[in-house]
């Protein structure tokens, strides 16, 4: 009730804003005309009206993202739109080849159908580096849109298993590891007709291989629900996913040209990944908690006197909101140390960084209105400009 209640609310705003630069023009003209008559020159307008007239421009464009909602698509397959991950995931024919040269092409509207059930996949479970991925250029998109397919299918992995069903999780990532061994000629094994493995194969580079073996593991050691032991176990877990996904989208940008990623590049990417992976990790807490999931660091849970028992019951408030003060900070303090190495970082490779950095900001300033409260309702939302926002780094060409 209180969502139809809020989207009423901006759309009135919408419509009253609209209606004051209405009048903000009819004020313009009438001025206009009045110095006409006096045989005054025209030189500006009144300050109330500038002020008005920005103002009201402002709350419109604020309004309409609320009303609009997230960007749809101007054309869609409405086929592939009832196709389940798990239809296509399971499809039981395969691109059989001895080597990849060898391997049966796959026509142009099965290329298309992968790329945009990539797209998709993106949009519905990453939104923000489906922005972000927009605003790259078009000759990279379909390859950075493969690898962000790729990072929600492994990052989906828990999602598809119930607890305690044994080796489901471990099956699953191994077949994406047997996938990326088939897609890039290391063995002799069949290729899936798989959209995100054809996307792969089609848009893929060679350095992705290395990386993407990276993140399988990465994922498979986070299997059977076991907390991390300790924040640094937390920070390598983050600079292996998230830190090498940012490495093979800068790679991805600087394909086709004889630049490569620098040290200090380097540093960046992986510290960012680090700061967006901890507090994505604290986001985390309460749709697992739902689950009976309580994967916290345990050094901090035994400093704070926390058990997975009373964070799930939330006996214990205050140490759950020290815990969260404590992680805010090793995130916030990551993000600090990309961006020290932002000189390095030109701004066509700023896109690579730029989701993630906006991603920690919105984060960290929600938390502190919070009070590092876990359980606030505001954590779970996403920055309500924030295409905008990510357009405006862009022309800056800062993360």
């Amino acid at each position: 009730m209180s969502a139809l209640i809020s989207q009423s609310t901006y759309k009135f705003i919408c419509i009253a804003s609209l209606l004051s630069l209405m009048h903000c023009a009819y004020s313009a003209a009438q001025h206009r005309f009045y110095l006409r008559l006096i045989g005054e020159p025209f030189t500006r307008l009144p300050i109330d009206i500038v002020l008005q007239t920005l103002l009201s421009l402002i709350v419109l464009v604020y309004s309409a993202s609320y009303v609009a909602g997230e960007f749809r698509p101007i054309r869609g397959d409405h086929l592939s739109s009832k196709k389940t991950w798990d239809t296509v995931g399971n499809c039981p024919s395969f691109y059989a080849f001895e080597h990849r040269g060898k391997t049966l092409s796959p026509t142009k509207d099965q290329a298309l159908d992968s790329f945009q059930l990539c797209i998709d996949s993106v949009k519905k479970h990453d939104f923000s580096n489906y922005i972000a991925a927009l605003l790259m250029p078009r000759e990279v998109q379909p390859h950075v849109f493969a690898l962000l397919a790729f990072n929600v299918e492994l990052a989906l992995v828990r999602d598809h298993i119930e607890r305690n069903a044994g080796t489901a999780g471990i099956f699953r990532l191994q077949f994406w590891r047997d996938a990326i061994s088939a897609v890039y000629g290391r063995t002799n094994g069949p290729i899936p007709r798989q959209p995100v493995a054809t996307a792969l194969r089609l848009f893929g580079s060679e350095a992705d291989i290395e990386p993407l073996y990276g993140l399988v593991e990465a994922r498979q050691q986070t299997l059977g629900d076991r907390p991390f032991t300790s924040v640094a176990a937390l920070e390598n877990y983050a600079e292996k996913t998230n830190g090498a996904l940012h490495l093979m989208v800068m790679n991805a940008l600087m394909r086709g040209s004889n630049k490569v990623v620098s040290p200090e590049m380097k540093e960046a990417a992986l510290a960012m990944g680090k700061s967006v992976g901890v507090m994505n990790h604290l986001r985390s807490t309460v749709p697992l908690l739902k689950r009976g999931i309580v994967i916290l660091p345990t050094d901090l849970m035994t400093i704070h006197g926390l058990s997975a028992d009373n964070v799930y019951t939330k006996k214990s408030p205050e140490g759950i909101r020290n815990l969260a003060r404590d992680l805010t900070t090793v995130s916030e303090k990551w993000l600090q140390e990309s961006r020290r190495n932002s000189h390095a970082v030109s701004r066509s490779m700023s896109l690579a960084l730029a989701s993630s950095g906006a991603s920690v900001d919105h984060m960290l300033k929600t938390m502190k209105k919070a009070d590092h409260d876990l359980f606030d309702a505001r954590l779970q939302t996403g920055h309500p400009l924030l295409a905008w926002k990510l357009m405006w780094r862009k022309l800056r060409g800062c993360y």
